[in-house]
């Protein structure tokens, strides 16, 4: 459970709380088995980017990377480029309307409220797209790292 996508007081609450609260961020975003990748694709192109910023934990070894960084100050501009135009490609593509931050993070609530539902829990639910929603939920993170190769040729960025 992470605090900051507000799972904590649904899976306080139970899992009735969090099946409910399943089903209307399913309903709320129009997330379908076809589509569940999309949503992904926004938390996998930030992920990237964020990797490449994160300050780590030596501050020797971040100062020589900024330095060599400054030196290739254009392969990186360029990299750059890539990573935004990719980011701004993956939210415009988002099914959900809204703000790109609002939707990565409840779609980052979904992940983790699914993760605290049983398949006895959601076979409860009659609606069958919605079942197939959260399967899908459920097994985005399959492949991954196969998915993140296709994504990285998809969008022709260089790690």
């Amino acid at each position: 459970m992470c605090q900051p996508c507000g799972c904590g007081p649904y899976i306080e609450q139970g899992h009735k709380a969090v099946l409910n609260r399943v089903i209307a961020i399913i309903k709320e975003m129009g997330v379908t088995a076809e589509n569940a990748q999309r949503f992904e694709d926004g938390e996998r192109i930030c992920g990237l980017i964020a990797s490449k910023l994160a300050s780590g934990e030596d501050e020797e070894v971040r100062q020589i990377a900024k330095w060599v960084m400054a030196l290739h100050k254009r392969t990186y501009a360029k990299k750059s480029e890539a990573y935004a135009a990719a980011a701004r490609d993956v939210f415009a593509k988002f099914p959900a309307k809204g703000a790109a931050r609002d939707i990565i993070t409840t779609w980052h609530q979904l992940e983790q409220l699914c993760r605290e539902l049983s398949e006895e829990d959601i076979s409860s639910v009659e609606d069958a797209a919605v079942r197939d929603a959260f399967l899908a939920v459920r097994h985005v993170h399959d492949d991954l790292k196969e998915r993140r190769i296709e994504f990285m040729k998809r969008y022709h960025l260089e790690d």
